[in-house]
């Protein structure tokens, strides 16, 4: 699956991408005002209704809520208000994305800590079963990584094709994040995804050396096939990466 195709999965599952209008989920006696303003996306105008709104927690336009829009804004100071004035922190839009999500997302690091501080659940699979780690690790944000790992995220989380968070890693190149979750000590280094292939195999296969040379140093197994029966090896050499390959030739031809 190539960088543009998974990310663009990965918007249309948090529900970034433009939707269409749903049914508000508003109480009677929720300011009109309010409701304009979360439906517009316009911040500045959500946060002057913000105190005398009855329910910080409707939802709008997509099923999002102000705590999310402020999260994907990085907006810390909307998101400590609403906070404060109770906003719920595990609410999912239409396609299962957090405000947790959506601060990850926004490479907003006191926004997350500010979220998983308050209970934020770090292990919630959005549409296609992106987590909060698989954000963070599919666009190398190794400071978040590490926060989450640090409250309880699961290293060995799969989306629907088995990809886990150090496969996400290491199909796209980010060493530091990859180096992050090999040093968690239930991480699965040889997680193998719908093919069968590793974060070894997605290293080799797009040209990023320095992952492949951490994962060797992390004891990766180089002797695994993917399900058309190649190795790491094989696919370094197929895609013409002879500095990988030289790093995975097999033992018998040595």
């Amino acid at each position: 699956m190539g960088k543009s195709n998974f990310m663009r999965k990965l918007l249309m599952g948090l529900g970034i991408t433009a939707a269409l209008s749903l049914p508000v989920s508003a109480s009677a006696s929720e300011p009109q005002s309010f409701l304009e303003a979360l439906n517009s996306t316009n911040l500045e105008s959500l946060n002057n209704f913000i105190d005398s709104a009855d329910n910080i927690n409707v939802q709008g336009t997509n099923g999002r809520t102000a705590l999310m829009l402020a999260a994907k804004e990085g907006r810390l100071d909307i998101v400590q208000k609403l906070l404060a004035k109770g906003a719920e922190v595990d609410i999912k839009n239409e396609n299962g994305g957090t405000s947790l999500m959506f601060a990850v997302l926004s490479a907003d690091l006191p926004t997350v800590q500010a979220l998983v501080d308050r209970g934020a659940d770090v292990n919630v699979t959005a549409k296609f079963g992106w987590t909060a780690l698989m954000v963070a690790a599919a666009k190398g944000y190794t400071d978040i990584a590490q926060e989450l790992l640090d409250h309880g995220a699961d290293v060995n989380s799969r989306d629907v094709y088995s990809w886990t968070p150090l496969i996400r890693a290491a199909f796209a190149g980010y060493e530091p994040t990859v180096k992050t979750l090999l040093n968690h000590e239930q991480v699965d280094i040889n997680a193998q995804d719908e093919n069968f292939a590793t974060a070894l195999h997605h290293a080799a296969t797009n040209g990023h050396y320095d992952v492949a040379m951490t994962l060797l140093l992390y004891n990766a197994k180089k002797e695994l096939y993917d399900s058309f029966g190649y190795t790491a090896y094989d696919r370094a050499q197929i895609q013409s990466h002879t500095d990988i390959a030289n790093l995975l030739v097999p033992q018998i031809n040595q």
